[in-house]
Protein backbone atom coordinates (compact mmCIF):
# COMPACT_ATOMS: atom_id res chain seq x y z
CA UNK A 1 0.00 0.00 0.00
CA UNK A 2 1.11 3.81 -0.68
CA UNK A 3 2.15 5.81 2.31
CA UNK A 4 0.76 7.70 4.63
CA UNK A 5 -0.20 11.38 3.82
CA UNK A 6 -0.92 14.62 5.96
CA UNK A 7 -4.89 15.07 5.79
CA UNK A 8 -3.83 18.69 4.29
CA UNK A 9 -0.69 17.12 2.11
CA UNK A 10 -1.05 18.65 -1.44
CA UNK A 11 0.54 17.64 -4.40
CA UNK A 12 3.38 20.34 -5.76
CA UNK A 13 6.07 19.60 -8.43
CA UNK A 14 9.33 19.69 -5.79
CA UNK A 15 7.86 16.57 -4.62
CA UNK A 16 8.88 13.04 -5.68
CA UNK A 17 6.63 11.44 -7.89
CA UNK A 18 5.75 8.58 -5.02
CA UNK A 19 4.60 11.20 -2.82
CA UNK A 20 2.47 13.10 -5.54
CA UNK A 21 1.17 9.77 -6.27
CA UNK A 22 0.53 9.19 -2.39
CA UNK A 23 -1.29 11.89 -1.90
CA UNK A 24 -3.27 11.61 -5.17
CA UNK A 25 -4.47 7.89 -4.05
CA UNK A 26 -5.37 9.26 -0.69
CA UNK A 27 -7.63 12.23 -1.96
CA UNK A 28 -9.06 10.96 -4.71
CA UNK A 29 -11.62 8.39 -6.27
CA UNK A 30 -13.22 7.01 -9.15
CA UNK A 31 -16.67 6.37 -9.79
CA UNK A 32 -18.21 3.66 -11.60
CA UNK A 33 -21.27 5.53 -12.04
CA UNK A 34 -20.77 7.97 -14.37
CA UNK A 35 -16.97 7.19 -14.95
CA UNK A 36 -15.97 10.50 -13.31
CA UNK A 37 -13.80 10.92 -10.56
CA UNK A 38 -14.29 12.80 -7.32
CA UNK A 39 -11.77 15.19 -5.08
CA UNK A 40 -12.71 14.07 -1.85
CA UNK A 41 -11.95 17.10 0.14
CA UNK A 42 -13.60 19.23 -2.05
CA UNK A 43 -16.06 17.47 -3.47
CA UNK A 44 -15.11 18.85 -7.20
CA UNK A 45 -16.58 16.48 -9.71
CA UNK A 46 -13.82 15.65 -12.98
CA UNK A 47 -14.43 13.40 -16.17
CA UNK A 48 -11.19 11.48 -16.77
CA UNK A 49 -9.84 14.18 -19.51
CA UNK A 50 -10.42 16.91 -16.57
CA UNK A 51 -8.40 15.20 -14.19
CA UNK A 52 -5.84 14.57 -16.97
CA UNK A 53 -5.32 18.26 -17.41
CA UNK A 54 -5.89 19.40 -13.21
CA UNK A 55 -2.75 16.85 -12.65
CA UNK A 56 -0.90 17.25 -15.98
CA UNK A 57 2.05 18.53 -14.25
CA UNK A 58 2.72 15.75 -12.10
CA UNK A 59 4.52 12.94 -14.21
CA UNK A 60 8.28 10.73 -14.13
CA UNK A 61 10.46 10.17 -16.72
CA UNK A 62 13.55 7.87 -17.53
CA UNK A 63 15.51 6.78 -20.62
CA UNK A 64 13.79 4.51 -22.59
CA UNK A 65 14.98 1.54 -24.30
CA UNK A 66 15.88 3.86 -27.72
CA UNK A 67 17.40 6.34 -25.80
CA UNK A 68 14.42 8.62 -26.11
CA UNK A 69 12.88 9.71 -22.58
CA UNK A 70 9.82 7.74 -21.41
CA UNK A 71 7.28 9.54 -19.54
CA UNK A 72 4.81 8.78 -17.14
CA UNK A 73 1.82 10.81 -16.27
CA UNK A 74 0.17 10.80 -12.85
CA UNK A 75 -3.12 10.34 -13.97
CA UNK A 76 -2.41 7.14 -16.10
CA UNK A 77 -0.70 5.82 -13.45
CA UNK A 78 -3.44 6.65 -11.06
CA UNK A 79 -6.00 5.02 -13.12
CA UNK A 80 -3.83 1.99 -12.89
CA UNK A 81 -3.07 1.63 -9.38
CA UNK A 82 -3.85 -1.19 -7.78
CA UNK A 83 -4.85 0.79 -4.39
CA UNK A 84 -6.91 3.68 -6.40
CA UNK A 85 -10.18 4.28 -4.61
CA UNK A 86 -13.29 2.99 -6.43
CA UNK A 87 -16.72 3.59 -5.16
CA UNK A 88 -20.17 2.92 -6.80
CA UNK A 89 -21.60 6.14 -7.09
CA UNK A 90 -21.81 9.54 -4.62
CA UNK A 91 -24.74 10.52 -2.40
CA UNK A 92 -25.17 13.17 -0.30
CA UNK A 93 -26.26 11.21 3.39
CA UNK A 94 -25.60 13.45 6.41
CA UNK A 95 -26.41 10.24 8.30
CA UNK A 96 -22.93 8.39 7.13
CA UNK A 97 -19.26 8.66 7.62
CA UNK A 98 -17.24 11.13 5.53
CA UNK A 99 -16.00 10.74 3.11
CA UNK A 100 -16.59 7.28 2.46
CA UNK A 101 -19.22 4.97 3.68
CA UNK A 102 -20.35 1.63 2.71
CA UNK A 103 -24.37 0.51 2.36
CA UNK A 104 -25.73 -2.91 1.17
CA UNK A 105 -22.32 -4.17 0.94
CA UNK A 106 -21.63 -1.37 -1.56
CA UNK A 107 -19.13 1.70 -0.96
CA UNK A 108 -20.05 5.29 -1.81
CA UNK A 109 -18.55 8.80 -1.67
CA UNK A 110 -20.79 11.13 0.76
CA UNK A 111 -20.83 14.68 -0.35
CA UNK A 112 -22.10 16.73 2.71
CA UNK A 113 -19.67 18.37 4.03
CA UNK A 114 -20.65 19.93 7.58
CA UNK A 115 -20.52 23.17 8.05
CA UNK A 116 -17.51 24.16 10.93
CA UNK A 117 -18.98 26.72 12.95
CA UNK A 118 -16.83 29.42 14.90
CA UNK A 119 -15.83 28.21 18.54
CA UNK A 120 -15.03 31.96 19.90
CA UNK A 121 -17.12 35.09 19.89
CA UNK A 122 -20.00 37.00 21.81
CA UNK A 123 -23.11 35.41 21.34
CA UNK A 124 -25.29 38.22 23.10
CA UNK A 125 -26.04 39.72 19.47
CA UNK A 126 -28.01 36.98 18.67
CA UNK A 127 -29.55 36.26 21.85
CA UNK A 128 -31.15 39.44 22.08
CA UNK A 129 -31.82 38.99 18.77
CA UNK A 130 -34.05 35.44 19.26
CA UNK A 131 -35.40 37.42 22.30
CA UNK A 132 -37.21 40.76 20.56
CA UNK A 133 -38.04 37.46 17.52
CA UNK A 134 -39.99 34.69 19.58
CA UNK A 135 -39.99 37.00 22.75
CA UNK A 136 -42.23 34.19 25.18
CA UNK A 137 -39.80 32.60 26.81
CA UNK A 138 -41.47 28.83 26.56
CA UNK A 139 -41.46 29.45 23.25
CA UNK A 140 -37.67 30.32 22.53
CA UNK A 141 -36.75 27.44 24.82
CA UNK A 142 -38.42 24.97 22.11
CA UNK A 143 -37.34 27.12 19.38
CA UNK A 144 -33.72 27.14 20.51
CA UNK A 145 -33.99 23.64 21.36
CA UNK A 146 -35.02 22.86 17.78
CA UNK A 147 -32.66 24.64 15.98
CA UNK A 148 -30.15 22.54 18.01
CA UNK A 149 -31.35 19.56 17.25
CA UNK A 150 -31.09 20.15 13.92
CA UNK A 151 -27.30 21.87 13.81
CA UNK A 152 -26.38 18.40 15.41
CA UNK A 153 -28.21 16.26 13.35
CA UNK A 154 -29.11 17.10 10.43
CA UNK A 155 -30.40 14.50 8.88
CA UNK A 156 -33.23 13.91 11.02
CA UNK A 157 -36.47 14.90 9.87
CA UNK A 158 -37.78 17.56 12.07
CA UNK A 159 -41.23 19.29 12.41
CA UNK A 160 -41.61 22.59 10.57
CA UNK A 161 -41.92 25.76 12.42
CA UNK A 162 -44.38 28.53 11.51
CA UNK A 163 -43.04 32.05 12.60
CA UNK A 164 -46.70 34.78 12.78
CA UNK A 165 -46.51 38.41 12.81
CA UNK A 166 -49.65 39.43 11.65
CA UNK A 167 -49.62 42.65 9.79
CA UNK A 168 -46.75 43.53 11.06
CA UNK A 169 -42.98 43.77 9.02
CA UNK A 170 -39.26 43.91 10.04
CA UNK A 171 -39.21 41.62 12.39
CA UNK A 172 -36.54 40.02 11.42
CA UNK A 173 -37.94 36.67 10.08
CA UNK A 174 -35.84 37.08 6.72
CA UNK A 175 -32.65 38.07 9.16
CA UNK A 176 -33.10 35.07 10.92
CA UNK A 177 -33.17 32.90 7.48
CA UNK A 178 -30.12 34.06 6.04
CA UNK A 179 -28.45 33.14 9.79
CA UNK A 180 -29.98 29.63 9.01
CA UNK A 181 -28.33 29.29 5.67
CA UNK A 182 -24.49 30.39 7.18
CA UNK A 183 -25.08 27.66 10.10
CA UNK A 184 -26.93 24.67 8.23
CA UNK A 185 -24.54 25.83 5.03
CA UNK A 186 -25.60 27.90 1.86
CA UNK A 187 -25.47 24.62 0.02
CA UNK A 188 -27.80 22.55 2.10
CA UNK A 189 -30.66 25.47 2.24
CA UNK A 190 -33.54 26.84 0.06
CA UNK A 191 -35.83 29.19 0.00
CA UNK A 192 -38.93 28.50 -2.06
CA UNK A 193 -42.53 29.90 -1.95
CA UNK A 194 -45.65 28.62 -0.92
CA UNK A 195 -47.40 27.78 -4.82
CA UNK A 196 -43.95 25.79 -5.07
CA UNK A 197 -43.83 23.84 -1.40
CA UNK A 198 -48.18 23.07 -2.09
CA UNK A 199 -47.84 21.99 -5.86
CA UNK A 200 -49.91 25.20 -7.05
CA UNK A 201 -47.16 27.13 -9.17
CA UNK A 202 -45.68 26.86 -12.67
CA UNK A 203 -42.65 25.61 -11.16
CA UNK A 204 -44.85 22.83 -8.74
CA UNK A 205 -43.67 19.96 -11.57
CA UNK A 206 -40.01 20.18 -10.56
CA UNK A 207 -38.63 19.15 -7.25
CA UNK A 208 -34.89 19.96 -7.34
CA UNK A 209 -35.30 22.05 -4.24
CA UNK A 210 -35.49 18.55 -2.07
CA UNK A 211 -32.43 17.46 -3.83
CA UNK A 212 -29.17 17.81 -0.88
CA UNK A 213 -31.51 20.06 1.13
CA UNK A 214 -31.03 19.91 4.69
CA UNK A 215 -33.72 23.10 5.27
CA UNK A 216 -36.14 24.28 3.31
CA UNK A 217 -37.40 28.00 3.79
CA UNK A 218 -40.73 28.81 2.76
CA UNK A 219 -41.29 32.89 2.41
CA UNK A 220 -44.75 34.74 3.51
CA UNK A 221 -46.67 30.96 3.61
Amino acid sequence: PPPEVAPDAVMTTEQSFETNMAIALSRFAYVSAGANIIDTKTGHIFTREGFSNLVAQFYTSEQGSRGKDKITLLSTAWMMHPHRVTVNSMHMRPDQGFPFYTEAGERFVNTYRPTILPTDGDPSIGIKFLKRLVPIDAERHWFTQWQSHKLLFPDDRMVAVVMVAHERYGTGRSSYAQLLRQMCGESYTREIDFNTMTGQGSQSQYNEWQADSTLVIINEA
